[in-house]
């Protein structure tokens, strides 16, 4: 029937009068006749064709709507509006069965239709009939619904939403090509005379949407938003997926994500629910990604010129002919979609989780990130998303997928981006925002998605020449200090990533900026140095030690005044805190500085490095950074150039006057001390005593700091708390006693104390407090004994006491207590009240004593001998320890008992004592207890060799330097050096004795320029000498050192008289303290010897010397002479002196027969005067006459002196003849 039509249709056009046909009937391939008109009626023209069917296809449409209303109801076109009237139903049985029915029937009209298009190419009209039944029963079911809402489960039930999004409905296709291509034969105005005609039936379109697309869009989203539903699941399951198959059309993709964010806020609550079920949001978010990608490329094929797109540009893929258009469109869509995610994010109660767990979602997100238009709305919800609480595990391994996506945009950032670094700093400082709301979860969270890296990776390019490059490595280096603050797990990992010192990340930093760092820069590091933020009184303790070699190689690349700034604030971080010099220790900052110093070459840095080295070295040395300072000092810049040289000794000296424990608690006076957790039985009838060595910080302003306190549940024991210049003490029992004891602890040094209770009775005086302070009883005052039979529960050292709310507590007791500040060596709890022999034993023992106070334990902790009674077994200190503990003996936080087990004692392995989190284990190793590792103390002879090696230029080289350099010191430096490491070192001086060091040290001492043996060499071996003497090896090294260098002529005959008299008149003096040493080292005929070899007044014997100066034995100048005459003869006298002094002590056959060999040998009669006029004044005495007397006659009596009365001098017949006389 339609191809009849169509050839009859197509002929009456081509007639050029217009005459009219008549048809009656038209037939269909199946010879089935259809009455379409009345016969004989004339065939109009094509208007009236398309008139004619247009009517017809109305009338069919209103005969199927008709089943479901009255057919007065079913009278609407599509240009009229729902009117107020609700269409009434037959009945609910018979709407349940005609929705049925038409919708089976729509379900097989559709399909029919486009096979019968597709076969017989009636395209056009078929479509105008498709499209004015769909607008027909769109209106019928918005009708019915409208009037029985109850029917839409009936809808549901038989799959509306199947048909009307089907191929065959939604996606029936565009009408206007179909309808051009069947008018294309025609003239030129026969398509819009058409369209025209069809006014009454559709609106083709309608802003780029076709009216059929509109109209289903409103239909779903009336039924979406109606009330007659307590859900709405199918309906945006619907519209769902049809927005995901529009994707390539912006304007219908545009329209259904409009419609979706009108139902979510219209109908919030059902479609909330709807949407979690359907996984709504992975899904608009989806199709939003796949928008922005169509953008992109709707964009690149727009020629532009500044902001405005030009006309005429080619149209790409599913874009619409105008290109501006569509990517208007491509970006309505966009932002709709993100509307959509708003909406859910604001109106859901459980949004951020749902999307947390999305992992699509969250791909999106990020997707969308690189949208310049959108990132800053993304980036905020992305942010909020990290900031979710997470309580469980997936929780947890949700987040950690954004974490890690997160941190993967730094990975692509400098490929996407160009101007990358604003952005890269935007990320970092939102992820600085989202540490801080739980540093310890997002740290762990960052971690394990590998942040450090990713971080990391935003210094690698040339970042100088970016407009914020600087401001980038800052927020990199603030990021990493929160990343790392306060977290050892975090640390270690990046230790790994960085290496020790974090070497990668310093190569990174010098390559970002150019070898010269900013002061910005080291102040960045100053507080990744600190966990936090640097402040030099509030918050200066090193936490990050790997930060500290960063700081040091940053710092050692800067300009000279950044280094001295730099190196001015570690100063200040070392001094006045032992732990900070602790954590220099380990992380190796000795070796960087000692590196540091040869290649340095301004002086002034030099000298801030020196005292760096001699900081850090003095709390604790290796015996490879020993080796490093004996190479340096051999080496060619510090070796050959005094000043440095000098300068480098001077550090090591001070290193070696270092006092203190080597192992000791570092209690930083915040929740920090020691906690002892096993109960304690206190003594009962001995009375206690508490000993410990301590080094306070600082002092509080106001109250005092916890020292111990051993109190039961109910608060009674005792407590100690010390202030700058008091302790007080308190027992507490039924009745509570308060002592004030004066006591002058010193802040920054270290003290002995001990604090004593006896128990006694009233008649006898009472119970005593004593208190002793460095071996010294400072304060003794009664107090009453706290006699507590209860197990002490509450014990503690260096915490803050808390005393009972209801005990009576005295007006002198201090209720201001803070923990203490400062350090602890190792400590012990007495059962008994030590006497004040064993105070001083104990304290003679030293800081580093931590043992057990046993018989095979002592011998290596001191020279001089202890008291009696402190190593026996039974009635010594061992037998009376409750516990002791230090530093070395702990295993993590747990600290052992050092209590030796004896009979009826409890096991150490019950005793349970741990450190608080403010508490730190500190163990160090002190210069001169491990010197033996490099040689032992005659490691340091060969230095006293190498002074020649400054006698050349050396003034000039010292003018031009700004050190603090002494001219001609160094063998004085090396002098002290040697009595530091002797000093209280029993090994050292053991060492010393076997290697015979003294006949070393007086033999190296003779090739020794006489420039350099000046009254500060001298001092120095005085000081060495009063070292030796008070050691616990005097007896053996005493001789040694006076024979080898006091008593060595040959040493000092060059040097000036002032040395010289200097000299000798210190040897009367010793000689005069300890006649002994007379009487073993300097006998009459050793003076008459050193007489006759040095200081003769004339050359008239073969084996004296000194008749010519001293030459240089490279250079032959004259480097030495002996004094004048009138000095030698001076220094003569008192050498005569010691002589007399030998003789009034004892007079021997051996000193009388010295004397007339002397007489008979020598001619040189100056001396011979001298020794005359001795010896007479020596005689003048009666009882030393008598001796002298007798030693002359043994030998041949008083004529073995008349050969002197030949000598040609008149002055010696003289004195010869006094003698006689």
């Amino acid at each position: 029937m339609l191809q009849e039509y169509k050839q009859q249709a197509k002929g009456s056009v081509l007639q050029q009068d217009g005459s009219q046909t008549s048809i009656s009937y038209f037939k269909n391939e199946d010879n089935a006749i259809s009455s379409l008109m009345e016969p004989s009626v004339p065939l109009p023209k094509m208007e009236s064709y398309s008139q004619l069917w247009n009517d017809y296809f109305v009338k069919l449409s209103r005969v199927l709507c008709s089943f479901l209303f009255a057919p007065e109801d079913v009278n609407f076109h599509s240009d009229q509006t729902t009117s107020g009237q609700i269409p009434t139903l037959v009945s609910s049985f018979y709407d349940e069965l005609s929705i049925k029915w038409v919708i089976k029937v729509l379900h097989m009209v559709f399909p029919s239709i486009k096979a019968c298009s597709n076969k017989n190419g009636f395209r056009s009209h078929l479509w105008v009939f498709v499209s004015t039944l769909q607008h027909y029963v769109l209106k019928a079911f918005r009708k019915v619904l409208t009037s029985s809402p109850a029917m839409l489960e009936v809808f549901r039930k038989e799959g509306i939403w199947d048909l009307i999004f089907s191929e065959n409905f939604f996606y029936s296709g565009s009408s206007e090509e179909e309808l051009s291509e069947e008018f294309s034969t025609y003239d030129e105005g026969s398509l819009e005379k058409y369209y025209a005609c069809q006014s009454n039936v559709v609106q083709l379109k309608y802003s780029g949407v076709e009216t059929i697309h509109m109209e289903v869009i409103t239909f779903v989203e009336s039924v979406a938003t109606s009330n007659g539903s307590v859900q709405n699941l199918p309906e945006l399951s619907a519209l769902l997926e049809a927005l995901e198959q529009c994707t390539c059309n912006p304007e219908i993709a545009g329209v259904l994500a409009k419609s979706l964010l009108r139902i979510l806020q219209l109908s919030a609550e059902k479609t909330v629910a709807s949407f979690k079920t359907l996984n709504a949001l992975s899904r608009v978010l989806k199709v939003a990604c796949i928008l922005a990608q169509e953008s992109k490329q709707s964009g690149d094929t727009i020629p532009m010129i500044g902001n405005n797109y030009l006309e005429g540009a080619p149209s790409h893929g599913c874009q619409s002919s105008d290109s501006r258009e569509a990517f208007r469109s491509w970006t309505e869509g966009i932002e709709t979609c993100m509307e959509i995610f708003t909406e859910f994010f604001s109106v859901a109660d459980d949004s951020r989780s749902l999307i947390l767990h999305d992992s699509t979602c969250i791909d999106c997100l990020f997707e969308l990130f690189w949208e310049e238009d959108y990132r800053k709305r993304v980036l905020k919800y992305i942010l909020d998303l990290m900031n979710v609480v997470t309580l469980s595990e997936e929780d947890r391994k949700a987040m950690l997928n954004v974490c890690s996506k997160y941190l993967e945009t730094f990975t692509h950032i400098k490929e996407k981006e160009k101007s990358f670094v604003e952005l890269s700093i935007n990320l970092l400082v939102g992820m600085i925002d989202v540490i801080q709301t739980d540093v310890v979860h997002y740290q762990a969270l960052f971690r394990d998605g590998g942040c450090f890296l990713h971080v990391v990776s935003l210094l690698n390019g040339d970042l100088d020449q970016e407009e914020n490059g600087e401001r980038l490595v800052l927020v990199v280096l603030q990021t990493l200090t929160y990343l790392l603050a306060r977290n050892d797990a975090s640390k270690a990992t990046f230790r790994a990533l960085a290496g020790k010192g974090y070497q990668t990340l310093q190569t990174l930093l010098l390559d970002v900026c150019q070898w010269h760092p900013s002061e910005q820069l080291l102040n960045a590091l100053l507080d990744m140095l600190v966990d936090g933020k640097f402040d030099m009184k509030e918050s200066s303790h090193i936490k990050n030690e790997d930060v500290i070699l960063l700081y040091s190689s940053v710092l050692q690349k800067s300009s000279e005044s950044l280094r001295l700034y730099g190196l001015g604030v570690f100063q200040q971080l070392l001094r006045d805190s032992l732990s900070n010099r602790a954590s220099c220790v380990v992380a190796g900052m000795l070796n960087f500085l000692l590196d540091w110093f040869v290649q340095e070459g301004d002086d002034s840095v030099i000298l801030k490095i020196a005292q760096l080295i001699q900081v850090i070295g003095g709390y604790s040395i290796s015996g490879k950074d020993i080796r490093k300072i004996f190479a340096l000092l051999r080496s060619e810049k510090v070796g050959t150039q005094q000043q440095y040289c000098s300068l480098l000794l001077t550090t090591v000296l001070s290193m070696l006057n270092e006092k203190g424990p080597t192992a000791f608690f570092d209690l930083n006076g915040n929740d920090s001390g020691i906690i002892i957790k096993t109960p304690v039985h206190w003594p009962l009838y001995k009375g206690f005593s508490f000993t410990c060595w301590l080094r306070v910080e600082n002092f509080p302003r106001n109250g005092t700091m916890g020292l111990f306190k051993f109190l039961t549940e109910n608060g009674r024991g005792f407590l100690a708390s010390v202030a700058e210049d008091k302790l007080i003490y308190e027992s507490i029992n039924l009745k509570h006693h308060c002592v004030h004891a004066h006591v002058n602890i010193v802040s920054r040094k270290w003290h002995f104390l001990c604090i004593t209770h006896t128990i006694g009775r009233a008649f006898s005086g009472g119970s005593l407090f004593r208190c002793y302070l460095d071996g010294n009883l400072v304060s003794s005052e009664r107090c009453r004994y706290a006699k507590v039979n209860e197990v002490l529960t509450n014990c503690s050292i260096g915490t803050k006491p808390i005393l009972p709310q209801n005990e009576d507590i005295t007006q002198d007791s201090i209720q201001d207590f803070s923990p203490f500040f400062g350090q602890i060596g190792p400590l012990y709890l007495f059962a008994d009240a030590i006497s004040s022999d064993q105070v001083k034993a104990v304290h003679s023992l030293g800081p580093s004593y931590m043992y057990s106070f046993l018989d095979n334990e002592a011998t290596a902790f001191g020279g001089n001998p202890l008291p009696s009674g402190i190593l026996d077994e039974k009635d010594g200190l061992a037998s009376k320890i409750v516990f002791g503990l230090n530093a070395q003996a702990s295993d993590g936080k747990k600290l052992f008992n050092v209590s030796p087990v004896l009979d009826n004692a409890l096991d150490k392995n019950l005793f349970e004592a741990t450190i608080m989190v403010g508490t730190q284990l500190c163990s160090r190793r002190l210069f001169k207890e491990i010197i033996y590792c490099v040689g032992g103390v005659s490691v340091f002879f060969p230095l006293i060799t190498q002074s020649e090696r400054y006698e050349n230029d050396e003034t000039k080289a010292l003018e031009s330097t700004t050190l603090p350099v002494a001219k001609e010191r160094l063998t004085a430096e090396v002098i002290d050096l040697v009595a530091s490491v002797f000093n209280e070192n029993l090994a050292n001086q053991q060492q010393m004795h076997l290697l015979s060091g003294f006949s070393i040290l007086g033999f190296l001492l003779q090739s020794v320029p006489p420039q350099q043996l000046n009254m500060e060499t001298l001092s120095a071996l005085k000081n060495l000498f009063l070292v030796v003497s008070s050691c616990g090896l005097a007896e053996l090294l005493v001789k040694e050192v006076i024979a080898s260098i006091f008593l060595n002529p040959i040493t000092w005959l060059y040097t000036v008289f002032k040395v010289q008299r200097e000299l000798y008149m210190f040897l009367i003096e010793q000689f005069d303290n300890d006649p002994r040493l007379l009487k073993n080292l300097c006998r009459f005929p050793r003076i008459i010897d050193i007489i006759q070899q040095c200081y003769w007044d004339e050359v008239k014997s073969g084996f004296a010397i000194g008749g010519q100066p001293l030459l240089h034995p490279i250079t032959n100048q004259v480097i030495g002479e002996r004094p004048r005459r009138e000095e030698i003869h001076k220094i003569r006298l008192l050498l005569l002196s010691l002589g007399e002094m030998s003789l009034r002590q004892n007079i021997a056959p051996p000193d009388i027969k010295a004397l007339i060999a002397f007489f008979e040998t020598s001619h040189d009669m100056a001396c011979i005067e001298d020794v005359l006029h001795m010896v007479i004044r020596a005689v003048s005495q009666k009882t030393l006459l008598v001796s002298f007397l007798e030693q002359v006659n043994l030998i041949g009596g008083c004529r073995i002196f008349v050969n002197l009365l030949q000598r040609y001098a008149i002055s010696i017949k003289i004195q010869v003849s006094k003698l006689f006389a």
